[in-house]
């Protein structure tokens, strides 16, 4: 029998907010344990067969290590990304929740094409919703986690409930 220890809720949405383009998130389906790793830090793993250890600093040869680990040990699988979350739905249903009309449409028009995040933030901090949406995203995104723990079937401790 393996022994599983459990990822923490917040951990695993730390990385999740952390992920970039450039960095992807992991997750250790029996440990728990979440890493991030660069797209860089991949590649650099990647041609190790031709550019060899020697080559890199102390502090990169421990950062390779850990893509070593992501590769090589089929346990750890990909966390979820913004694009899994589906944020630009979430932006919508925090606009439904604004209870005067005329700025309920003024985000909506906000959030249509290009730049619409950045729009959306401005919006936000003009009409002092920050703290808001942000409460509304991080439990949204902290909903979705649960959900894709639990499909994985991956035990966690949900360090996040109040």
């Amino acid at each position: 029998m393996v022994n599983k220890k459990a990822a923490f809720l917040s951990k695993v949405l730390e990385a999740l907010e952390f992920e970039n383009e450039y960095v992807f998130g992991y997750i250790h389906q029996q440990s728990g344990e979440v890493l991030l790793v660069s797209e860089d830090t991949m590649q650099q793993y990647e041609c190790l067969d031709v550019t060899g250890w020697d080559n890199y600093k102390d502090w990169e040869i421990e950062t390779i290590k850990v893509a070593q680990r992501v590769r090589e040990d089929p346990e750890f699988i990909s966390l979820p990304t913004q694009y899994d979350v589906h944020e630009y739905g979430v932006m919508e249903d925090f606009i439904t929740m604004i209870k005067n009309e005329v700025l309920q449409d003024e985000f909506y028009r906000a959030i249509q094409g290009k730049g619409a995040f950045q729009r959306f933030e401005t919006k936000l901090d003009q009409h002092g919703l920050d703290q808001e949406w942000f409460q509304y995203r991080n439990e949204r995104l902290t909903a979705f986690l649960r959900d894709w723990l639990r499909s994985k079937k991956i035990h966690f401790v949900d360090d996040l409930r109040k």
